[in-house]
């Protein structure tokens, strides 16, 4: 997007048209094309979307205000309506809203919406510019952790995209292979943190994150203790916001409270999880 030129549609005397399409000679798959569009793009914010999905008219102006109001973000998106191929609402989420809260999610999940987001040009070229050739998915996930480095980043609680599932998209057909990237990755962001992990608990980790199975199992319980070591990581480095930190802490303790039978509180005792923990529940 480039604010020099976002006058009405059409063509003006003299100005650059407002849409330049490129065309590709052959399909180089999603990673490199993405990355031929961010060469080609000259504004100073980015903005992602897919082919199939839909942005609400007042989508870009929302997230260019944003940006305009906080100049330490880097990127934000928004949360999102999901729409089946016909464009039926079957659905809908939002991701998280503020920073902590977000580097919090981006331990074990994407914590943006890839077609949702805007980004700025020059956070984009401090971590390195591009998308990361070696990733065929989840190579959005791994480009926010680089920028996130150089900035903060956020998402608008307003559902400003319609996300289309359909068999066909890349999230559906390759969601195994999605999966196996997306785990490798946060292994790596987690191992900053923890460096004694390893693949199981890392999958384990993220397959809890949205949902501590009720009545869960001796080995799951005990790998929950590395949440409470991770989030005392995170509440080590002076960028993060304590009160946020304090209140993911306060909803995990929450969840493993109905998640754990009372029969099982000693064992989360003596895995290391805090006494004072087990008593709030």
């Amino acid at each position: 997007l480039d604010r020099r030129h976002a006058a009405p549609a059409g063509r003006a005397r003299g100005r650059r048209p407002r849409l330049r399409p490129l065309t590709l000679a052959a399909n180089i798959g999603l990673t490199r094309s993405l990355n031929q569009g961010l060469a080609a793009a000259r504004g100073e914010l980015i903005a992602r979307q897919d082919a199939d999905d839909v942005s609400e008219p007042e989508r870009l102006a929302r997230q260019i205000a944003f940006l305009d109001a906080h100049p330490g973000v880097a990127l934000v998106g928004t949360a999102c309506i999901e729409i089946d191929a016909e464009g039926k609402e079957i659905g809908g989420w939002g991701p998280p809203e503020d920073d902590t809260a977000i580097r919090w999610q981006m331990l074990f999940h994407n914590a943006f919406i890839h077609t949702s987001v805007m980004v700025r040009r020059a956070s984009l070229a401090a971590a390195g510019g591009r998308y990361d050739e070696r990733y065929p998915c989840s190579q959005d996930m791994e480009l926010w952790w680089r920028v996130l480095r150089h900035g903060e980043g956020a998402n608008l609680p307003q559902p400003l995209v319609r996300f289309r599932r359909h068999g066909a998209s890349v999230s559906s057909a390759r969601w195994e292979e999605q999966q196996r990237i997306a785990t490798a990755l946060a292994l790596e962001r987690m191992r900053e943190l923890a460096p004694e992990l390893d693949e199981r608990r890392a999958q384990m980790l993220r397959d809890c994150f949205n949902g501590i199975p009720r009545q869960a199992g001796r080995d799951a319980l005990r790998c929950c203790r590395l949440y409470f070591k991770l989030l005392a990581a995170l509440e080590r480095r002076p960028e993060n916001d304590r009160d946020a930190l304090a209140r993911i802490r306060r909803d995990l303790v929450r969840r493993l409270g109905r998640s754990a039978p009372k029969r099982r509180w000693g064992t989360l005792l003596a895995s290391g999880l805090p006494c004072t923990l087990v008593r709030q529940w």
